[in-house]
């Protein structure tokens, strides 16, 4: 017989299950609205470009990449999960249960002696946001391989360029500062100290 703790995990699964839907739903409008947009009024092949990248980058909001969770051999997607609820509980600090993931793997070709990046799926984006925020206790932390723990934004490789690009004009003294925000915003911190939201390389000069 169930227990009112299934009956409410099971709520719970369910509301999840709308919000997905929901969201899923917006997305598919919102996508569809650009494309009437397209054509009936052609853009400029950059603005095409923007626009596509924006919304890879939007399908990706719900999911972050974790550095430095040692990989094993033969490693499964639940193996996955259940190591960064750990890594959630041990160095973060948060209580969050392994329904909260959708999906957790390793991205890109794994190299002798070292651990890939981990990508994780969130159900919701509210979750995924209390996992960035924490991400400042990681500071001073390092992992097996005395490299640093970081838990970063999934950026589209458009964006990961830009944001180097930005990364790479703080060390030479060019900007202030550059971070990515919590909605994946590439943010810039310019030399007369004001701050704004950038979207190209092209801003940086």
């Amino acid at each position: 017989m169930a227990t009112a703790r299934d009956v409410q995990s099971l709520r719970q699964d369910l509301e999840r299950m709308f919000q997905r839907q929901g969201e899923l739903e917006r997305r598919m409008e919102s996508v569809e609205g650009k494309i009437q947009n397209m054509e009936t009024t052609p853009l400029p092949p950059k603005a095409v470009s923007n626009s596509i990248n924006a919304l890879e980058q939007y399908s990706r909001r719900n999911s972050l990449r974790i550095r430095g969770i040692p990989e094993v051999d033969k490693e499964t997607g639940e193996m996955c999960i259940h190591k960064f609820v750990t890594f959630c509980r041990v160095k973060l600090g948060l209580d969050l249960q392994p329904q909260c993931i959708d999906r957790a793997h390793r991205v890109d070709t794994r190299k002798e002696n070292t651990s890939r990046l981990m990508l994780v799926n969130f159900v919701s984006w509210q979750d995924r946001n209390r996992v960035f925020r924490a991400r400042s206790k990681l500071k001073g932390k390092r992992d097996e391989h005395d490299r640093p723990l970081l838990v970063l934004a999934d950026l589209t490789r458009e964006n990961m360029a830009i944001f180097s690009a930005a990364f790479t004009a703080k060390k030479n003294g060019r900007i202030k500062d550059a971070w990515v925000d919590a909605n994946c915003r590439i943010m810039v911190t310019l030399a007369d100290k004001t701050t704004k939201t950038i979207d190209s390389v092209d801003e940086l000069t």
